[in-house]
């Protein structure tokens, strides 16, 4: 993934230089705005994924260790595309080096085949934020 930059997007790409702040903030804004309008119930709300949520989203599964970063290794050789390196041409936007998209930097969303779990861009294009550390 490409270190964020000054750089040209469009609309359809993924939001870029946002902290963990921002983050959190949108949710909150979201929830307070879709409360109002009826969109959610009281008591739901919007916030980031934890590790392990997002790790079963990726499509890692159960991983090993306690906090993110006793998962940090991941599981040996499973990726977000499957079990292959590098990753295969149209797996998502990875680093230019690995040659598997026509983007310079980030693609619009949804540019490439979501996973069994039916998501898009869970892997590649750009860092995403947990709720833990």
């Amino acid at each position: 993934m490409e270190e964020a930059r000054d750089f040209k997007q469009a609309d359809t790409h993924p939001v870029v230089k946002v902290s963990w702040d921002d983050a959190n903030a949108f949710c909150a804004w979201l929830t307070k705005k879709e409360l109002a309008e009826g969109k959610i119930k009281a008591g739901q709300k919007y916030r980031l994924p934890t590790d392990a949520e997002w790790s079963v989203a990726v499509g890692l599964g159960k991983e090993s260790g306690n906090t993110p970063e006793a998962k940090h290794g991941g599981i040996k050789d499973v990726y977000p595309w499957g079990k292959e390196w590098p990753p295969p041409v149209g797996a998502g936007n990875y680093s230019k080096s690995l040659k598997v998209d026509k983007f310079e930097y980030t693609s619009p969303v949804g540019s490439f085949a979501a996973n069994k779990l039916g998501l898009h861009d869970m892997g590649g294009n750009v860092w995403e934020w947990c709720e833990d550390w």
